[in-house]
């Protein structure tokens, strides 16, 4: 009995080690934090779409998201507007000021699940970087996934290997908790690995070696929007769940140490 008792804290004492050294590698305070207590997004942090999503039947303006109580809101609605059956937002960080290279960034968000919706943040790579674009979803809904589930991916586009206009995706199905419900959302982003975690549990871990190319401290900007999904797409008058909406409370970006 003694022995498994040793064993267990010998198990728990290497785990909070491991928790303390990850800690570690981040910094303690954040080089980019928004929480929203503007009453509109500053230029100097953000870029607002203005232009149809080609091929998705939705044009993001600037009037379809709003800030109110340190809460920015994303509005997608069934409205016509110039040739599309609707309207919503998506925004970007100003990569002039702010890029997110190894590090942490967190995102509390609660995000809408209907089959109408398409719900998504991800950091997009400023610039290609030896012929490649770089691009991590830290959550993606789809039609039929329902409150339970999305995707998280990691997408290389450009020459790989050698292939020219090729593309590789690392997609993981997340099955563990209700996005509808309030979430922090976190992507580790270091030399050797690229973690996502929901709530400080871990849900994705891609290594190093998994990805078919792997280009040292790519620098990202945060995208954060709300289009319509695939099936309104093609079918709007079948739409009937909207208007919908995606919260975002606030978001916090610590650089490694």
């Amino acid at each position: 009995m003694k022995a498994r008792f040793y064993l267990l804290g010998a198990i728990l004492t290497v785990l909070n080690i491991s928790a303390v050294n990850a800690q570690k590698q981040f910094a303690t305070s954040p080089t980019f934090e928004e929480n929203f207590n503007t009453k509109k997004l500053s230029s100097d942090r953000w870029g607002i779409d203005v232009a149809e999503f080609k091929g998705h039947n939705v044009y993001f303006t600037n009037k379809n998201h709003s800030i109110r109580k340190g809460i920015l809101t994303f509005n997608l609605k069934k409205k016509n507007y110039k040739g599309c059956a609707f309207t919503s937002s998506s925004i970007w960080t100003n990569p002039k000021n702010y890029t997110i290279g190894y590090g942490k960034l967190q995102i509390r968000a609660r995000i809408p699940a209907t089959d109408d919706c398409r719900p998504a943040m991800w950091l997009c790579a400023v610039n290609k970087t030896n012929g490649l674009n770089f691009e991590i979803d830290l959550l993606e809904h789809w039609p039929g996934q329902g409150p339970t589930k999305y995707q998280a991916n990691v997408h290389l586009w450009g020459t790989i290997k050698g292939k020219e206009n090729d593309h590789k995706q690392y997609p993981l199905v997340i099955d563990k908790f209700d996005i509808t419900k309030w979430h922090i959302y976190t992507v580790e982003y270091t030399s050797t690995y690229i973690r996502m975690l929901v709530d400080d549990q871990e849900i994705a871990l891609w290594k190093k070696g998994q990805l078919a190319d792997w280009t040292t401290n790519i620098r990202y900007k945060l995208y954060l929007s709300l289009a319509c999904s695939t099936t309104a797409t093609a079918h709007p008058d079948k739409a009937r769940t909207l208007p919908q909406m995606m919260n975002v409370d606030w978001i916090r970006y610590y650089k490694m140490n």
